[in-house]
């Protein structure tokens, strides 16, 4: 064998290498975007499921603040009775 052989027998092997490198690089490539494109629905996934919540908390905080104004009328009604018909338990209230 002459070391033109040695040379092109080399070179071809170092071509299959690099094939071989290449191939398996292009797997791991296409298996981490399907891991992205996973990872990116669940993040999705996750930001609807938020946006729900704090929908909750916002539809939960105007029940409250609803609660509380309806609570101060209350209060409003009962001191305005007080005022008419004496305290609680007076002879006045009957």
């Amino acid at each position: 064998m002459s070391v033109t052989d040695w040379i092109t027998a080399l070179s071809s092997l170092a071509l299959a290498v690099c094939a071989v490198i290449t191939v398996q690089g292009t797997w791991e490539l296409l298996y981490l975007q399907g891991r992205v494109t996973d990872l990116e629905r669940r993040i999705n996934d996750m930001n609807q499921e938020l946006a729900v919540a704090r929908r909750d908390v916002a539809n939960l905080s105007a029940a409250g603040t609803n609660t509380q104004t309806q609570l101060r009328r209350a209060e409003r009604l009962a001191d305005f009775a007080d005022a008419v018909l004496g305290p609680p338990g007076s002879s006045e209230r009957g």
